[in-house]
């Protein structure tokens, strides 16, 4: 793989005299994770600033991680949430996520729970499953929007139908207590099937898988098993 080297020199030469943002970012890549060349978080950081400065996004996002974790760079939360805005404000899913959590926790800017809602719905909105499993806990708690048990309801199984776990307990849960959703046993024995197929080894998921079977008939079972087994295959998982 000696020639990918040589085509890395030729980008860095071409980034050099061209100024492409997308080249830059690509080498910026190419050092953080020692691609064909060695491995430097620094000359990476270099490439991501001068991508990001021309307004990549990718690279203004890369670039607040490294400031958030410290990587080639001292740790400073506030640079981290300067570019991570930069990078949420174009439509960066993972970024508007990482925004909602630096207000979440008060990392480079003031706590602010109403803000965080508003950057994890953005994601949740795109699709973002980790945006709307959050959503749907700050709505359950009521933390930064009024505590509404069906809009938690509404976006635990909107993560849940894209496999995220904890989502998949959650929203078995709601229609196990008819929360936020009409009690509905079979529903909770469907959604508790997903999750002990993905999180086998968890007590508390299997507590409520074996609650809910409790509550059902043989046949019953049979059938809700068969239709996860129908809806795991159907999803890929």
């Amino acid at each position: 793989m000696k020639w990918f080297g040589k085509v890395i020199n030729r980008f860095m030469h071409k980034c050099s005299v061209n100024e492409s943002a997308n080249d830059q970012f690509y080498l910026g890549l190419c050092s953080f994770h020692g691609w064909e060349i060695e491995q430097n978080y620094k000359e990476a950081l270099m490439w991501f600033d001068k991508a990001a400065c021309q307004g990549h996004v990718e690279a203004q996002f890369h670039i607040g991680m490294c400031y958030r974790e410290g990587i080639g760079v001292d740790q400073n939360y506030i640079f981290a949430f300067w570019w991570l805005r930069k990078a949420a404000e174009k439509g960066h899913i993972d970024a508007q996520y990482s925004v909602a959590m630096c207000y979440f926790y008060g990392k480079g800017v003031t706590l602010d729970y109403k803000k965080a809602a508003n950057w994890l719905r953005k994601g949740a909105e795109q699709g973002d499953a980790k945006a709307q499993f959050a959503l749907g806990g700050y709505y359950d708690y009521g933390m930064g929007v009024d505590q509404n048990y069906v809009e938690a309801a509404i976006w635990y199984q909107r993560a849940a139908e894209q496999g995220y776990l904890e989502a998949l307990l959650n929203i078995c849960i709601c229609f196990n207590e008819g929360k936020g959703v009409a009690k509905d046993i079979e529903k909770a024995y469907f959604w508790s099937s997903l999750a002990s197929t993905k999180m086998e080894c968890d007590p508390l998921i299997l507590s409520y898988h074996e609650d809910c079977g409790r509550q059902l008939t043989s046949v019953q079972r049979s059938r809700i098993a068969q239709d996860a087994r129908d809806y795991l295959v159907q999803k890929g998982w």
